[in-house]
Protein backbone atom coordinates (compact mmCIF):
# COMPACT_ATOMS: atom_id res chain seq x y z
CA UNK A 1 0.00 0.00 0.00
CA UNK A 2 2.89 2.36 0.67
CA UNK A 3 3.73 2.61 -3.03
CA UNK A 4 0.71 4.84 -3.67
CA UNK A 5 1.39 6.88 -0.53
CA UNK A 6 5.01 7.43 -1.60
CA UNK A 7 3.93 8.66 -5.03
CA UNK A 8 1.44 11.02 -3.39
CA UNK A 9 4.20 12.47 -1.20
CA UNK A 10 6.51 12.87 -4.20
CA UNK A 11 3.82 14.72 -6.14
CA UNK A 12 3.24 16.94 -3.11
CA UNK A 13 6.90 18.00 -3.36
CA UNK A 14 6.49 18.61 -7.10
CA UNK A 15 3.36 20.70 -6.45
CA UNK A 16 5.29 22.96 -4.10
CA UNK A 17 8.40 23.24 -6.28
CA UNK A 18 6.87 23.49 -9.76
CA UNK A 19 3.28 24.51 -9.05
CA UNK A 20 4.16 27.29 -6.65
CA UNK A 21 1.47 26.00 -4.30
CA UNK A 22 1.37 24.35 -0.93
CA UNK A 23 3.62 26.62 1.13
CA UNK A 24 5.62 24.29 3.36
CA UNK A 25 3.74 21.21 2.14
CA UNK A 26 6.96 19.94 0.54
CA UNK A 27 8.52 20.00 4.00
CA UNK A 28 5.62 18.00 5.41
CA UNK A 29 6.05 15.47 2.61
CA UNK A 30 9.80 15.13 3.17
CA UNK A 31 9.36 14.51 6.90
CA UNK A 32 6.60 12.00 6.16
CA UNK A 33 9.07 10.25 3.85
CA UNK A 34 11.60 10.23 6.69
CA UNK A 35 9.15 8.62 9.10
CA UNK A 36 8.15 5.99 6.55
CA UNK A 37 11.83 5.24 5.92
CA UNK A 38 12.44 4.94 9.66
CA UNK A 39 9.65 2.38 9.91
CA UNK A 40 10.66 0.48 6.76
CA UNK A 41 14.40 0.33 7.51
CA UNK A 42 13.73 -0.83 11.07
CA UNK A 43 11.34 -3.47 9.73
CA UNK A 44 13.70 -4.95 7.15
CA UNK A 45 16.78 -4.86 9.40
CA UNK A 46 14.89 -6.77 12.10
CA UNK A 47 12.97 -9.16 9.87
CA UNK A 48 15.30 -9.76 6.93
CA UNK A 49 18.91 -8.66 7.35
CA UNK A 50 19.62 -8.87 11.06
CA UNK A 51 22.45 -7.06 12.80
CA UNK A 52 25.47 -9.21 11.95
CA UNK A 53 28.35 -7.77 9.92
CA UNK A 54 27.24 -9.83 6.91
CA UNK A 55 23.62 -8.75 7.31
CA UNK A 56 24.63 -5.10 7.58
CA UNK A 57 26.78 -5.43 4.45
CA UNK A 58 23.93 -6.99 2.46
CA UNK A 59 21.53 -4.34 3.74
CA UNK A 60 23.82 -1.47 2.71
CA UNK A 61 24.42 -3.10 -0.68
CA UNK A 62 20.70 -3.33 -1.37
CA UNK A 63 20.11 0.27 -0.24
CA UNK A 64 22.92 1.47 -2.53
CA UNK A 65 21.44 -0.42 -5.49
CA UNK A 66 18.11 1.30 -4.88
CA UNK A 67 19.50 4.80 -4.41
CA UNK A 68 22.49 5.38 -6.66
CA UNK A 69 21.72 4.11 -10.19
CA UNK A 70 18.53 6.19 -10.52
CA UNK A 71 20.28 9.15 -8.91
CA UNK A 72 23.14 8.98 -11.41
CA UNK A 73 20.58 9.05 -14.23
CA UNK A 74 19.35 12.35 -12.76
CA UNK A 75 22.92 13.68 -12.71
CA UNK A 76 23.36 12.78 -16.38
CA UNK A 77 20.06 14.52 -17.20
CA UNK A 78 21.30 17.73 -15.55
CA UNK A 79 24.69 17.56 -17.29
CA UNK A 80 22.95 17.13 -20.67
CA UNK A 81 20.68 20.09 -19.86
CA UNK A 82 23.66 22.29 -18.99
CA UNK A 83 25.50 21.23 -22.17
CA UNK A 84 22.41 21.81 -24.33
CA UNK A 85 20.94 25.02 -22.89
CA UNK A 86 23.90 26.58 -21.12
CA UNK A 87 24.70 26.77 -17.44
CA UNK A 88 23.26 30.27 -17.02
CA UNK A 89 19.85 29.26 -18.40
CA UNK A 90 19.64 26.14 -16.26
CA UNK A 91 20.84 27.95 -13.12
CA UNK A 92 18.16 30.59 -13.64
CA UNK A 93 15.61 27.80 -13.14
CA UNK A 94 17.36 26.46 -10.03
CA UNK A 95 20.59 28.04 -8.79
CA UNK A 96 22.05 24.72 -7.59
CA UNK A 97 21.96 23.04 -11.02
CA UNK A 98 25.49 23.95 -12.08
CA UNK A 99 28.54 21.87 -12.91
CA UNK A 100 30.55 20.92 -9.83
CA UNK A 101 33.66 23.08 -9.76
CA UNK A 102 35.74 21.61 -6.95
CA UNK A 103 36.88 18.13 -5.97
CA UNK A 104 34.62 18.28 -2.92
CA UNK A 105 31.59 19.18 -5.06
CA UNK A 106 32.39 16.40 -7.54
CA UNK A 107 32.61 13.82 -4.76
CA UNK A 108 29.43 15.07 -3.06
CA UNK A 109 27.48 15.00 -6.32
CA UNK A 110 28.79 11.55 -7.15
CA UNK A 111 28.07 9.94 -3.78
CA UNK A 112 25.38 12.29 -2.32
CA UNK A 113 26.98 12.61 1.13
CA UNK A 114 27.51 16.23 2.11
CA UNK A 115 24.86 17.82 -0.12
CA UNK A 116 22.95 20.54 1.76
CA UNK A 117 20.38 23.09 0.54
CA UNK A 118 21.39 25.72 3.07
CA UNK A 119 24.98 25.83 1.78
CA UNK A 120 25.73 27.33 -1.63
CA UNK A 121 27.23 24.88 -4.08
CA UNK A 122 26.50 22.59 -7.00
CA UNK A 123 23.70 20.05 -6.66
CA UNK A 124 23.06 18.45 -10.04
CA UNK A 125 19.86 16.96 -8.61
CA UNK A 126 18.61 19.68 -6.22
CA UNK A 127 16.34 17.65 -3.89
CA UNK A 128 19.07 15.09 -3.23
CA UNK A 129 19.94 16.82 0.04
CA UNK A 130 17.07 14.85 1.60
CA UNK A 131 18.50 11.60 0.19
CA UNK A 132 21.76 12.44 1.98
CA UNK A 133 19.80 12.62 5.24
CA UNK A 134 18.10 9.32 4.39
CA UNK A 135 21.44 7.62 3.74
CA UNK A 136 22.82 8.74 7.10
CA UNK A 137 19.87 7.20 8.93
CA UNK A 138 19.86 4.08 6.75
CA UNK A 139 23.37 3.39 8.03
CA UNK A 140 22.56 4.40 11.62
CA UNK A 141 19.43 2.21 11.77
CA UNK A 142 21.21 -0.77 10.24
CA UNK A 143 24.15 -0.41 12.60
CA UNK A 144 22.56 0.51 15.93
CA UNK A 145 19.36 2.54 16.08
CA UNK A 146 16.99 -0.09 14.71
CA UNK A 147 18.02 -2.89 17.06
CA UNK A 148 15.49 -2.65 19.89
CA UNK A 149 12.55 -0.86 21.44
CA UNK A 150 14.75 0.45 24.25
CA UNK A 151 17.19 2.05 21.79
CA UNK A 152 14.33 3.48 19.71
CA UNK A 153 12.71 4.95 22.82
CA UNK A 154 15.90 6.69 23.95
CA UNK A 155 16.52 7.84 20.38
CA UNK A 156 13.02 9.34 20.20
CA UNK A 157 13.35 11.22 23.50
CA UNK A 158 16.72 12.69 22.52
CA UNK A 159 15.31 13.70 19.11
CA UNK A 160 12.24 15.30 20.70
CA UNK A 161 14.45 17.15 23.19
CA UNK A 162 16.50 18.55 20.32
CA UNK A 163 13.35 19.98 18.74
CA UNK A 164 12.25 21.53 22.04
CA UNK A 165 15.64 23.23 22.39
CA UNK A 166 15.66 24.22 18.71
CA UNK A 167 12.20 25.73 19.11
CA UNK A 168 13.19 27.82 22.13
CA UNK A 169 16.61 28.83 20.82
CA UNK A 170 16.25 29.38 17.06
CA UNK A 171 18.07 26.44 15.51
CA UNK A 172 17.53 24.33 12.43
CA UNK A 173 14.39 22.18 12.74
CA UNK A 174 14.22 20.93 9.16
CA UNK A 175 17.33 20.62 6.96
CA UNK A 176 19.98 19.15 9.21
CA UNK A 177 20.82 15.60 10.25
CA UNK A 178 19.91 16.26 13.89
CA UNK A 179 16.56 17.85 13.03
CA UNK A 180 15.60 14.90 10.82
CA UNK A 181 16.25 12.44 13.64
CA UNK A 182 12.73 12.91 15.05
CA UNK A 183 10.65 11.43 12.19
CA UNK A 184 13.08 8.53 11.71
CA UNK A 185 12.90 7.72 15.42
CA UNK A 186 9.09 7.80 15.34
CA UNK A 187 9.13 5.36 12.42
CA UNK A 188 11.39 3.01 14.40
CA UNK A 189 9.13 3.28 17.45
CA UNK A 190 6.05 2.40 15.39
CA UNK A 191 7.75 -0.84 14.35
CA UNK A 192 8.91 -1.82 17.83
CA UNK A 193 5.54 -0.93 19.38
CA UNK A 194 3.46 -2.54 16.63
CA UNK A 195 2.04 -5.38 18.75
CA UNK A 196 0.82 -3.02 21.48
CA UNK A 197 -0.45 -0.49 18.93
CA UNK A 198 -2.33 -3.11 16.94
CA UNK A 199 -4.00 -4.39 20.09
CA UNK A 200 -4.98 -0.87 21.19
CA UNK A 201 -5.93 0.37 17.71
CA UNK A 202 -6.96 -2.64 15.59
CA UNK A 203 -6.93 -2.37 11.83
CA UNK A 204 -9.94 -1.77 9.63
CA UNK A 205 -10.28 -0.39 6.12
CA UNK A 206 -12.56 2.31 7.47
CA UNK A 207 -9.94 3.49 9.95
CA UNK A 208 -7.25 3.55 7.27
CA UNK A 209 -9.47 5.58 4.95
CA UNK A 210 -10.41 8.00 7.74
CA UNK A 211 -6.74 8.44 8.71
CA UNK A 212 -5.72 9.01 5.08
CA UNK A 213 -8.55 11.47 4.47
CA UNK A 214 -7.72 13.29 7.71
CA UNK A 215 -4.11 13.62 6.59
CA UNK A 216 -5.02 15.05 3.18
CA UNK A 217 -7.60 17.38 4.76
CA UNK A 218 -4.96 18.55 7.23
CA UNK A 219 -2.58 19.40 4.38
CA UNK A 220 -5.25 21.45 2.59
CA UNK A 221 -6.56 23.22 5.69
CA UNK A 222 -3.05 24.02 6.89
CA UNK A 223 -2.28 25.89 3.67
CA UNK A 224 -5.52 27.89 3.98
CA UNK A 225 -5.34 28.80 7.67
CA UNK A 226 -1.59 29.13 8.10
CA UNK A 227 -0.70 31.34 5.16
CA UNK A 228 3.01 31.88 5.82
CA UNK A 229 5.85 29.39 6.05
CA UNK A 230 6.81 30.52 9.57
CA UNK A 231 3.43 29.53 11.02
CA UNK A 232 3.37 26.29 9.01
CA UNK A 233 6.66 25.22 10.58
CA UNK A 234 5.42 25.54 14.14
CA UNK A 235 2.50 23.51 15.60
CA UNK A 236 1.22 22.20 12.21
CA UNK A 237 4.69 20.83 11.45
CA UNK A 238 4.44 18.45 14.42
CA UNK A 239 0.75 17.73 13.87
CA UNK A 240 1.80 16.44 10.45
CA UNK A 241 4.07 13.88 12.14
CA UNK A 242 1.29 12.74 14.46
CA UNK A 243 -1.26 12.28 11.68
CA UNK A 244 1.22 10.54 9.40
CA UNK A 245 2.20 8.11 12.16
CA UNK A 246 -1.46 7.04 12.36
CA UNK A 247 -1.51 6.47 8.59
CA UNK A 248 1.64 4.33 8.80
CA UNK A 249 0.18 2.29 11.67
CA UNK A 250 -2.94 1.36 9.70
CA UNK A 251 -1.43 1.17 6.20
CA UNK A 252 1.30 -1.22 7.38
CA UNK A 253 -1.41 -3.77 8.20
CA UNK A 254 -3.26 -3.61 4.89
CA UNK A 255 -3.12 -6.78 2.80
CA UNK A 256 -3.86 -6.07 -0.86
CA UNK A 257 -5.38 -9.06 -2.66
CA UNK A 258 -6.30 -7.52 -6.01
CA UNK A 259 -3.59 -8.19 -8.61
CA UNK A 260 -4.45 -4.91 -10.33
CA UNK A 261 -4.08 -2.91 -7.10
CA UNK A 262 -0.84 -4.72 -6.31
CA UNK A 263 0.51 -3.78 -9.73
CA UNK A 264 -0.59 -0.14 -9.40
CA UNK A 265 0.93 0.01 -5.93
CA UNK A 266 4.25 -1.40 -7.18
CA UNK A 267 4.43 0.93 -10.18
CA UNK A 268 3.53 3.90 -7.98
CA UNK A 269 6.20 3.02 -5.45
CA UNK A 270 8.85 2.40 -8.10
CA UNK A 271 8.04 5.70 -9.83
CA UNK A 272 7.96 7.80 -6.65
CA UNK A 273 11.74 8.05 -6.33
CA UNK A 274 12.39 9.14 -9.96
CA UNK A 275 9.48 11.60 -9.69
CA UNK A 276 11.18 13.13 -6.67
CA UNK A 277 14.62 13.16 -8.29
CA UNK A 278 13.79 14.29 -11.81
CA UNK A 279 11.05 16.89 -11.35
CA UNK A 280 13.35 19.89 -11.63
CA UNK A 281 15.07 18.50 -14.73
CA UNK A 282 11.85 17.55 -16.49
CA UNK A 283 10.29 20.84 -15.40
CA UNK A 284 13.12 22.83 -16.96
CA UNK A 285 12.83 20.98 -20.28
CA UNK A 286 9.03 21.47 -20.35
CA UNK A 287 9.57 25.16 -19.63
CA UNK A 288 12.07 25.50 -22.48
CA UNK A 289 9.98 23.58 -25.00
CA UNK A 290 6.51 24.95 -24.20
CA UNK A 291 7.44 28.36 -22.75
CA UNK A 292 5.13 28.21 -19.72
CA UNK A 293 5.24 30.51 -16.73
CA UNK A 294 7.11 28.66 -13.95
CA UNK A 295 5.58 27.94 -10.55
CA UNK A 296 1.99 27.95 -11.74
CA UNK A 297 -0.68 25.28 -11.51
CA UNK A 298 -0.80 25.11 -15.33
CA UNK A 299 2.92 24.39 -15.43
CA UNK A 300 2.45 21.68 -12.79
CA UNK A 301 -0.48 20.06 -14.63
CA UNK A 302 1.41 19.94 -17.94
CA UNK A 303 4.66 18.71 -16.41
CA UNK A 304 3.31 15.91 -14.19
CA UNK A 305 2.12 13.53 -16.97
CA UNK A 306 5.47 13.87 -18.76
CA UNK A 307 7.31 13.38 -15.48
CA UNK A 308 5.25 10.28 -14.67
CA UNK A 309 5.88 8.73 -18.09
CA UNK A 310 9.63 9.28 -17.78
CA UNK A 311 9.73 8.10 -14.16
CA UNK A 312 7.70 4.94 -14.81
CA UNK A 313 9.84 4.14 -17.87
CA UNK A 314 13.10 4.57 -15.93
CA UNK A 315 11.69 2.57 -13.01
CA UNK A 316 10.66 -0.29 -15.31
CA UNK A 317 14.12 -0.35 -16.91
CA UNK A 318 15.71 -0.40 -13.47
CA UNK A 319 13.30 -3.12 -12.38
CA UNK A 320 14.45 -5.30 -15.24
CA UNK A 321 18.18 -4.76 -14.82
CA UNK A 322 18.67 -4.15 -11.09
CA UNK A 323 15.82 -6.01 -9.42
CA UNK A 324 17.41 -9.40 -10.09
CA UNK A 325 20.56 -8.28 -8.27
CA UNK A 326 18.57 -6.79 -5.38
CA UNK A 327 16.55 -10.00 -5.06
CA UNK A 328 19.71 -12.08 -4.86
CA UNK A 329 21.02 -9.82 -2.09
CA UNK A 330 17.69 -10.12 -0.22
CA UNK A 331 17.66 -13.90 -0.65
CA UNK A 332 21.17 -14.14 0.80
CA UNK A 333 19.99 -12.13 3.80
CA UNK A 334 16.97 -14.39 4.28
CA UNK A 335 19.16 -17.51 4.04
CA UNK A 336 21.44 -16.02 6.68
CA UNK A 337 18.50 -15.51 9.05
CA UNK A 338 17.31 -19.08 8.49
CA UNK A 339 20.79 -20.43 9.25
Amino acid sequence: MFGMYRLFLSLLVVLAHLGGAGGFSAGYAVYSFYMLSGWLMTTITNQRYGFTVRGFTLYCTNRALRIYPLYWVGCVLSIVMIASFGQEAVASFHKAIVMPGTFSEIMSNMFIFGLRPDVDGARLVPPTWAIYVELVYYVAIGAVLGRSYRIAKVWFFISALYHVVAFVYPMDRYYGILAASLPFSIGALIYHMQNALRKAFPFSIKRLLVASLAYVTFLVVTQVIFTDVRSQTRLPFYANLLLWSVVIHYASQLKIKSKLLLYINKISGDASYPVYLYHYGVGFIVLEVFDFTPKTITFFIITVPILLIISISVAMLADGTLERIRKRVSEKAEMQNVM
